[in-house]
């Protein structure tokens, strides 16, 4: 049996640290199989690995190391114009999570040119504007924000990922409607709306309703605030989304506390619980759930939430016939 390559062996090493969790570590194998192309002259492999290297790194925390790997790739793949474009966006992603939204828009935007200078997929290119849009978001840049994720969103739309539109319309229509103009958070939550409908998006139209509730409260329609957080909850049980049901359920309670309604709001939370205990079983229910019901503990004192929770299980109780 041929001997394998000295790089590949130090790669099959490092995909076993990351599937451990050990991501750092991993990173300098990968890092040492690159030097290892770098000896043969082969430059494409080697700035390959260097961007598993960065990305490696980044996600272990070791962002200083992510970078350096991430320019290393860089300087190495001229001759490869998607590893190229990979080695910059990597930069930039690791700028983001230094906390450096600015530069990291600098970086976004030559990785954004070499992709057209290269004429890559479409989806990697929304990608880029999607990520670019964050970092805008970041460095308190909204309208720039809001732009690149519109264009993420048409982009996505071109490569053929309707889901992946929808969801960055849902982020392009919730940052409008947060920090631009009342005319263009309208527009957007309306395309999004259109989007979402067409296809049967329930966890779109579960952000969406949300979005619009958060809305009411501002224009303090607490009915209709309310109305819509229901109907939210509802279509996240519908899909099958834990995630979004969590966050309807929490809303919920947030809304008939502030009414209060403390027996609403507790059940709204005890509810959750049960129903995230049979979608993603009782301990992560009770990890999700406790600290919003300790949340209610703090806001009301003990001695009324320990009341409401006595009168809502006497009913339950009552309800099933065990009073």
């Amino acid at each position: 049996m041929a001997e394998r390559h000295p790089a590949e062996q130090l790669l099959t090493e490092a995909d076993h640290l990351v599937k451990t969790g050990r991501l750092v570590a991993a990173a300098a194998l990968i890092r040492q199989a690159a030097q290892v192309y770098a000896a043969e002259g082969r430059a494409e492999d080697e700035a390959r690995c260097l961007v598993l290297a960065a990305t490696a790194a980044r996600l272990g925390g070791a962002l200083s190391a992510a970078q350096a790997d991430a320019d290393g790739a860089r300087r190495a793949a001229p001759a490869d114009p998607e590893t190229a474009v990979q080695a910059v966006a990597e930069l930039a992603e690791s700028l983001v999570a230094a906390g450096r939204p600015v530069q990291a828009i600098g970086e976004y935007t030559t990785a954004i040119e070499r992709w057209r200078d290269s004429r890559g997929e479409p989806g990697a290119l929304a990608v880029l504007l999607h990520r670019r849009g964050l970092a805008h978001a970041l460095a308190d840049r909204p309208d720039e924000a809001i732009d690149d994720l519109q264009a993420a969103a048409e982009q996505f739309a071109a490569a053929g990922l309707p889901r992946a539109e929808r969801a960055v319309l849902v982020e392009a229509a919730t940052l409008a409607t947060e920090r631009s103009t009342p005319q263009r958070g309208a527009r957007l939550r309306a395309w999004a709306r259109t989007a979402a409908a067409r296809a049967g998006d329930q966890e779109a139209e579960v952000d969406l309703d949300l979005l619009d509730a958060a809305l009411a409260v501002t224009g303090e329609d607490l009915d209709r605030a309310l109305s819509l957080t229901w109907r939210a909850r509802q279509r996240a049980l519908d899909g099958v989304a834990p995630v979004k049901y969590l966050s309807a359920a929490i809303a919920l309670a947030e809304l008939h506390d502030l009414r209060g309604e403390h027996g609403s709001a507790y059940e709204a939370l005890s509810t959750a619980w049960a129903t995230l205990a049979d979608l993603m079983g009782s301990e992560t229910a009770r990890a999700v759930v406790q600290p919003r019901l300790q949340l209610l503990v703090d806001r009301w004192g003990v001695e009324e939430f320990t009341a409401v929770k006595k009168r809502y299980e006497a009913r339950r109780r009552a309800q099933l016939g065990l009073a």
